[in-house]
């Protein structure tokens, strides 16, 4: 471990940025799809600047600053300028609509809202303005910010010192109800990016990333790359085409993104009789389903290594694969507990099970978050061990890596039998004619529910439920597994961290099954 990395245990956000400005000040932090670029002296210069304009607008400690932004450089410079005066942020992530946007900011008490004006057709200064007169806040455009008059003149309060103390409100992505604000510090922040050093990037890695920067992970890899790590690579908005072209520019190393920023790259080599991305050594993948056959084609073709990182908006990356893990671990599997993380497997009366067994995924550890927004939460959120419950099912393997096989939300309950649906999802993701996939259970009069494969077929490829079901057969699913309905859709309804919006796909079928009715 680094001199800085051991600092940064220890450290704020804002130490952080000072600590890298002055061990390296040229070193790079950050690069983002508009062509900026921030050095380590530059980020703390404007991060200075914009935390005067900020204080010119009244915002001082304790405040709570809400934004909803894309993945910048200028986002990464707001929460340094935000550190630097111990505000209490709440970073939104952009997929969020009104309705969203306004129980946010109403819980988390507000006093301003931090917007880009319009991203992707979406005009968040309007709806930031309409909420705000109902919750009652300030809502400023960032590029008003940063354009207003260097004030010299203007004081800055002294820099935060306690790395306890509760700066950062992230929310869950609340698909089936209100979302619940998990509450951060700066230690919990920074120890959940420096888990990520378990996979082995060197120093000055161009980490190309297009998950949403205002998921936890964003500031985490921020915090990770100021104590000497991978340079962050942004992209504001994914496409296939323009995403690709710009990762292969850029000349990454590691990518971090859904399965779909996999499988983009993965199908510009296979259409491609050269190199495409002869740079790139290793892919983050998380938050969506495995794709264990993913791994071998990525090796093969692009020679690089898929890895995968588990963890929640509550408790980040708390396994990690590493480079030198065995490739069916890494195929497998989510990586072993990291740097500090307590990890157990426990039955439905919440005791542990023997290794390979599964059951409900619990844990602590240095970045485990200090409790909901709403307290009322957090009874039913942590055991009586400080464990945090995941609602995840899934088992440790025998060399300690975590397999996740399902939600314990998620399952089908087919004759009485609980079958969890991960397992069907990945080994359906193996077919060949499939884009992708996921399973829910479906009513069925007989069995109580049935399990239903709804999948995108690629361009060309007919798929029936008979070919389905002997596919998984021959892969040895068991019987009771393998889906007894099939639905076909040309996309299916996934969240910025790509994760299979389940309610919306139910919604779906039924209104499907209205329709034939």
């Amino acid at each position: 471990m680094s001199d800085l990395e051991t600092l940064a245990e220890s450290s704020t956000y804002w130490g952080l940025v000072e600590r890298y400005a002055d061990a390296a000040p040229d070193a790079v932090v950050a690069v983002d799809d508009r062509g900026d670029v921030a050095t380590a002296a530059e980020l703390l210069a404007r991060a200075k600047r914009l935390a005067q304009a900020f204080v010119a607008r009244g915002i001082g400690p304790g405040d709570c600053v809400s934004w909803v932004l894309p993945s910048t450089v200028d986002t990464i410079v707001l929460t340094a300028a935000l550190a630097r005066l111990g505000v209490v942020q709440n970073p939104i992530v952009p997929i969020y609509g009104e309705r969203e946007i306004a129980f946010v900011t109403a819980q988390a008490q507000a006093r301003l809202l931090v917007t880009p004006g319009v991203f992707r057709g979406i005009d968040f200064t309007a709806i930031g303005r309409r909420v705000a007169a109902d919750v009652g806040f300030d809502v400023v455009e960032l590029a008003e910010l940063l354009d207003a008059p260097a004030s010299t003149g203007t004081a800055l309060p002294p820099p935060p010192t306690d790395p306890d103390a509760v700066r950062w409100l992230f929310y869950t992505s609340g698909t089936t109800s209100d979302p619940k604000g998990a509450r951060h510090s700066d230690r919990t922040v920074i120890a959940g990016g420096l888990s990520m050093l378990s996979v082995g990037m060197g120093h000055g890695w161009r980490f190309g990333t297009v998950a949403p920067f205002a998921h936890i992970g964003g500031p985490a890899m921020t915090a990770l790359a100021l104590t000497g790590g991978p340079i962050l690579h942004l992209i504001s908005v994914f496409n296939p085409v323009t995403t690709c072209d710009q990762l292969r520019d850029w000349g990454v190393e590691a990518v971090a993104g859904v399965g779909a920023v996999v499988t983009a790259i993965l199908e510009r080599q296979m259409a491609s009789d050269r190199p495409e991305f002869p740079s790139v050594r290793v892919m983050l993948a998380g938050g969506g389903p495995k794709l264990p056959a993913l791994a071998a084609r990525l090796r093969d073709r692009l020679g690089c290594t898929l890895v995968s990182a588990y963890g929640l908006t509550e408790c980040p990356n708390c396994t990690v694969g590493a480079l030198t893990d065995p490739p069916e671990a890494l195929a497998l599997g989510e990586g072993c507990p990291r740097r500090g993380v307590d990890l157990k497997i426990v039955d439905a009366d919440g005791r542990p099970v023997p290794q390979g067994t599964e059951g409900e995924v619990r844990v602590r550890g240095r970045q485990l978050f200090h409790g909901y927004v709403d307290a009322a939460l957090d009874a039913d959120a942590l055991d009586a061990d400080g464990y945090f419950c995941t609602g995840d099912v899934g088992y440790l393997a025998p060399e300690g890596h975590l397999v996740i096989t399902g939600r314990l939300k998620e399952i089908v309950i087919r004759n009485g039998e609980n079958i969890s649906v991960r397992e069907v999802e990945d080994l359906l993701l193996q077919h060949p004619d499939l884009i992708d996939a996921t399973v829910v259970g479906t009513p069925d009069p007989v069995t109580g529910e049935r399990v239903c494969a709804v999948v995108v077929p690629r361009d060309g490829h007919d798929l029936d439920l008979a070919s389905l079901r002997r596919f998984c057969e021959e892969r040895n699913l068991m019987r009771q597994k393998i889906p007894e309905r099939l639905e076909i859709v040309s996309e299916l309804p996934r969240n910025a961290m790509g994760k299979a919006m389940k309610p919306d796909v139910r919604a779906m079928l039924a209104a499907r099954a209205e329709e034939g009715s």
